[in-house]
């Protein structure tokens, strides 16, 4: 009896790590058909962007053998700074992407100038409606969730999950099966195809050729005519006067060793009128770079700039990324402002 419950055992043995391996290999081909299907139908791998993405690379701001390059702003700089060129054009400085779409970049700013480990450049993304005071809190709860929830558990989650998904389709929530599951039942089908990729440093492409860019433009210009409505440019004198924190705040990064420079990215047709119209140059950009004594340039006088096409008034296409940076940077290392 002993010896048959012992065959009985190894044989069991053997077949559960039979039923193991082909379970596994099975999983494999599944996966791979998965992901080929989502490809087949034009979609491609891109990261995330969270908080969490952001709180990485956050944490990269400390560097020991390279200046530290953050870039701070909103959508026009994440989607219009080449990354990859900034690292093989600048090999003096460690590139960082802390731009957030849709969020004027003050507090992150702020943040780094309360860091006393950080000696690093900020190129800061930013217009004069940007540098009102009401605008001045939308990145805070990023700033929070870096400070108050990131751990280093989240680090090494955050660093795994981002290069899986840079990779793989099948590893974004979206195409989870039960969200697919729930946007069947609810009758939304696939997702929708994104004309916007990222990579796991915020490396981003914004393909402007595959959308309505008219209708883009056109609802950017209705938000910026009626957020001019409802939120007035107040007077020169009281907007300068809002700002006299932000001049610390450059000092203290400067007393370390590092330095600031603001940056007003090119728009193009209506959005020019509407922010001349609410913020003019003369009482406002022009008062703050110098009253303030601070760095600061408008794409308006960088010369070639005017030659680049904002498909939606507002951004540049992935496909002249490279040739805008190298605009830039060219600009700032000859007017000696880095």
């Amino acid at each position: 009896m002993h010896l048959y419950t012992s065959n009985s055992s190894h044989w069991l043995n053997k077949n559960w790590l039979l039923i193991y391996i082909f379970s596994l290999f099975f999983s494999v081909l599944v996966l791979i058909g998965y992901e080929r299907y989502f490809r087949s139908m034009g979609y491609s791998a891109s990261v995330v962007d969270t908080k969490d993405l952001w709180a990485l690379q956050r944490s990269k701001v400390y560097q020991s053998k390279k200046k530290p390059l953050v870039f701070l702003g909103a959508s026009r700089t994440l989607f219009g700074i080449d990354m990859k060129w900034i690292k093989n054009n600048m090999q003096e400085y460690y590139p960082v992407m802390l731009a957030i779409n849709g969020h004027y970049p003050m507090m992150a700013l702020k943040d780094l100038a309360k860091d006393t480990s950080f000696n690093g450049v900020i190129i800061v993304d930013i217009d004069s409606r940007g540098l009102s005071e009401p605008n001045h809190f939308m990145q805070q709860y990023y700033v929070d969730h870096y400070h108050d929830v990131f751990t280093p558990n989240k680090y090494i989650h955050q660093t795994i999950l981002s290069h899986l998904q840079n990779k793989l389709i099948f590893t974004n929530p979206e195409f989870g099966i039960l969200s697919l599951i729930n946007r069947s039942l609810s009758d939304q089908g696939l997702p929708n195809k994104p004309n916007a990729n990222m990579q796991p440093n915020r490396n981003s492409k914004l393909d402007l050729l595959v959308v309505d860019s008219t209708a883009l433009a056109n609802n950017f210009y209705n938000i910026l005519s009626q957020d001019l409505i409802d939120n007035p440019a107040p007077t020169p004198e009281q907007w300068l006067s809002d700002l006299r924190p932000v001049k610390r705040w450059v000092e203290d990064i400067k007393a370390r060793g590092g330095d600031v420079i603001f940056y007003n990215p090119p728009v193009y047709g209506r959005q020019i009128t509407l922010s001349n119209k609410g913020y003019p140059r003369h009482l406002y950009w022009d008062a703050f770079i110098s009253k303030m004594d601070i760095k600061g340039v408008l794409s308006e006088d960088i010369p070639g700039m005017e030659k680049f096409v904002l498909p939606d008034e507002s951004h540049i296409d992935y496909r002249d990324k490279k040739r805008y940076t190298k605009l830039l940077f060219d600009n700032l290392k000859k007017e000696n402002l880095l």
